[in-house]
């Protein structure tokens, strides 16, 4: 199977096709920093959060997409990175 890169994060066509949102809220800190989430994952998380909200105001869809990523807590940096990716995407 082909793999796809995109931003430094690499996925399979078939994470691409389902993206998966995973939840944080007890990973090791490492791994909860805002740069080591794909933008495939925060697009997943943005999908859902309007599916299950309906329209959101742009400060409201990043808290959301926080949230089901498994943020308490949206810093600076998370906003800035859930930010950015939405803005960008399609």
């Amino acid at each position: 199977a082909a793999l796809i890169e995109e931003g430094g994060f690499w996925h399979t066509p078939a994470q691409a096709a389902a993206p998966p949102v995973r939840d944080r809220s007890e990973a090791p800190l490492g791994t909860r920093d805002a740069a080591m989430i794909a933008p495939l994952e925060i697009r997943a998380a943005a999908a859902r959060a309007l599916a299950q909200n309906g329209a959101l105001a742009p400060d409201e869809m990043i808290t959301a997409i926080a949230r089901l990523l498994g943020f308490q807590r949206t810093g600076p940096d998370l906003r800035a990175r859930i930010g950015e990716v939405v803005a960008s995407s399609p």
